[in-house]
């Protein structure tokens, strides 16, 4: 049943059907609702991820437990939870940020992995794993970011005709 607002004013529409969102690549893309609640959950507490796999080992090993939460801002170096275009969650670490499509995206590559995962929109973020990185780690990163950037920049150079 519908209440008025306020006293005299008319009974409100129920509201709309709730439509699928539009994101690059068709409709909602899966697993986008459970991002969405585990980020409002996130906020609330802290959540605990249970490891699978092995491509951030030493640091993180299969069946480990971390505490994942949001933060503020991301820095390279920082090991990530986000959602998959396949509808998983991933931990990876957090090389930095490229412009893709025109808009800021973040790099991400699990430690063990020799390619850097898909750009990865800021708000995809779920939170940062309650993991410290060291300088070094942080410095890794910042540096496989740049070894991309060369490598992307060489390719431009290689497709582009000289014009001289």
């Amino acid at each position: 049943m519908n209440v008025p607002a306020h006293p005299g004013s008319p009974l409100s529409a129920p509201p709309p059907p709730v439509r699928p969102r539009r994101v690059e690549g068709g409709l909602e893309a899966p697993g986008a609702r459970v991002a969405a609640a585990l980020r409002e959950l996130a906020r609330e507490l802290p959540l605990a991820v249970t490891v699978r796999g092995e491509c951030m080992a030493p640091t993180l090993r299969d069946g480990d437990r971390v505490a994942v939460a949001p933060a503020r801002r991301y820095w390279p170096g920082d090991i990530v939870a986000f959602h998959t275009p396949q509808g998983r969650l991933a931990l990876h670490r957090l090389l930095g940020y490229r412009l893709a499509a025109g808009r800021l995206a973040c790099v991400t590559r699990g430690d063990r992995c020799s390619l850097p995962d898909p750009p990865l929109a800021p708000e995809r973020l779920l939170g940062r794993a309650a993991v410290r990185p060291t300088p070094r780690e942080r410095a890794r990163a910042a540096l496989a970011l740049l070894a991309l950037a060369v490598r992307a920049a060489g390719r431009r150079l290689k497709l582009e005709p000289f014009a001289g």
